[in-house]
């Protein structure tokens, strides 16, 4: 499985092979939120977020130790790592992003852009 690169420049920065460099966000492969939901005059709301089981919780705790060693090992840095949102943070070279984008822990990449 190949991660969804998102955006123009990343996907031209990954078929070029260029060697800029770009701060990118990697999501995680991680199982959706459970919800429940309740009627209420025939429209649905959020009832609760269910809690996930502790299995589960130290899956994907060991997916992000394990990406966050690959990346580090990628790139020559520790990327920052966005527990609650199953997300890291590196930079990479075009031809580092396509080696990401191959990885199976990674479901997709996305330009870190800062606003201000």
């Amino acid at each position: 499985m190949t991660a969804r690169i998102v955006g123009a420049e990343l996907e031209r920065m990954a078929a070029e092979s260029s060697p800029e460099t770009r701060s990118i966000i990697v999501e995680l492969e991680a199982p959706a939120p459970r919800v429940e939901l309740e009627t209420s005059g025939g429209a649905a709301r959020l009832k609760r977020v269910v809690a996930r089981a502790v299995d589960e919780r130290e899956t994907l705790k060991q997916r992000l130790a394990e990406a966050s060693a690959f990346l580090e090992d990628l790139v020559g840095r520790p990327p920052v790592v966005l527990e609650a949102a199953h997300a890291v943070v590196t930079r990479v070279t075009g031809a580092q992003l396509r080696v990401v984008a191959a990885q199976r822990f990674a479901r997709e990449i996305r330009e870190n852009k800062v606003r201000g």
